[in-house]
């Protein structure tokens, strides 16, 4: 994965504004992620409404899916870490896509690891990582187990993303060159096993909680995605 770090980042959070950390996050973003990530959108009035950021990996079991994530911050921020769900019902062991709104198992954002030091581009770089290095030693999703076998969850992984069954969960295909090969004109959200209601991009404000969504649990006679034992991962946790 091609990530690169940004010099130009402050040291400290004196003078430090969401305003500040947002505008170099659009200034950096594409040249510290990559490529991989972009802004999608964002209320410039009041940025704690929400910062939606979209992340495509280029390389790894998600490669070429397009996830989309709410990052939202409060006043108490940089001394507080903002909170992230994923918008797009995905099958990852590290994100609740099953009993949550997108609920994401990252240690970054916990009290006892989160420093004013950090950045929003730090919060980018956290998801990314999450998207490249999926860990399911500890996993957060009800789907998975540490005893899992590698290849049975990437399988799992290919056939989320093509657009099929996974223990029971329909998912939508989620393949961004597709996509744009079929001339889409305005971006899409991946619904899968959720039913959304159709958001524009505009439309969303990084709430974790904006839209209440159904589930949409398909019966299958056979179940069981098989095990999977996970590298050791810094930044995921329970």
């Amino acid at each position: 994965m091609a990530i690169v770090g940004n010099k130009d980042r402050p040291t400290t959070a004196t003078s430090r504004s969401l305003a500040k950390d947002f505008h170099r996050l659009v200034k950096n973003i594409s040249g510290m992620s990559g490529g991989q990530a972009r802004l999608v959108s964002w209320d410039e009035s009041d940025l704690k409404k929400g910062i939606v950021v979209s992340v495509v990996p280029d390389t790894g079991l998600y490669k070429d899916g397009e996830f989309i994530f709410a990052i939202s911050c409060n006043s108490k921020y940089p001394n507080q870490a903002p909170n992230v769900n994923c918008r797009t019902f995905v099958y990852h062991p590290n994100i609740d896509a099953i009993d949550s709104e997108g609920d994401i198992c990252l240690n970054l954002l916990d009290d006892g690891y989160w420093s004013s030091n950090m950045t929003l581009e730090d919060v980018v770089q956290g998801i990314l990582f999450l998207m490249h290095n999926p860990n399911l030693e500890d996993p957060l999703c009800v789907l998975f187990s540490p005893e899992m076998d590698a290849q049975d969850f990437a399988e799992n992984v290919r056939m989320s993303l093509d657009g099929g069954m996974v223990e029971g969960y329909h998912f939508e295909k989620n393949r961004v060159k597709d996509i744009l090969k079929g001339h889409v004109d305005e971006p899409q959200l991946p619904s899968g096993g959720r039913v959304d209601e159709a958001m524009a991009p505009s439309e969303l404000d990084g709430s974790a909680n904006k839209n209440k969504n159904e589930r949409r649990k398909m019966e299958v006679s056979e179940g069981g995605v098989g095990d999977l034992v996970g590298a050791g991962v810094d930044f995921t946790k329970s």
